[in-house]
């Protein structure tokens, strides 16, 4: 089951965001695509800052060195590139609302729509109760085999 965040913007829960935790492949395998995608402005500008400097700018390093920096580079988008799309979606104004979890995106979102309608629907008013009998009075209250109080000489 994978869990997600549900991101959105105070009651309006139409246009909701669904942010899923975890390691994210496509950030680590194709990350300019998917900082292009998701517009993620700022890490996109980074990672290129930090691709031009690695590969244009002679640094005196191997290549091997080179690689295994892209690859750390890579890596550190796969492991925050979610966390990078919940701050945008903070700044945005689309607060965290809720967590779920699903075996798929479309399970989550049909468990949190479910969960958000039935907290948005009004509980039911119990009917009210019957009026109560009257009370008798301590002094015209009997107790144990006697049907009758009976006074004290």
């Amino acid at each position: 089951m994978t869990v997600y965040t549900v991101h959105a913007q105070g009651q309006d829960v139409q246009d909701a965001a669904f942010v899923p935790e975890g390691f994210s492949w496509g950030a680590f395998i194709f990350a300019p695509l998917w900082l292009l995608w998701h517009r993620l402005w700022l890490p996109l500008l980074a990672w290129c800052a930090a691709m031009a400097i690695l590969f244009a700018v002679p640094l005196g390093l191997s290549f091997f060195a080179k690689e295994f920096a892209a690859f750390l580079i890579a890596l550190l988008c796969g492991f925050e590139g979610q966390q990078w799309r919940r701050q945008k979606l903070t700044s945005e104004g689309k607060a965290l609302t809720d967590i779920v979890s699903g075996d798929t995106r479309d399970d989550a979102e049909i468990h949190f729509f479910h969960r958000w309608q039935e907290a948005a629907s009004p509980s039911p008013v119990p009917p009210p109760l019957p009026p109560r009998a009257p009370q008798a009075s301590a002094a015209e209250t009997a107790f144990g085999l006697f049907p009758e109080p009976e006074t004290r000489p």
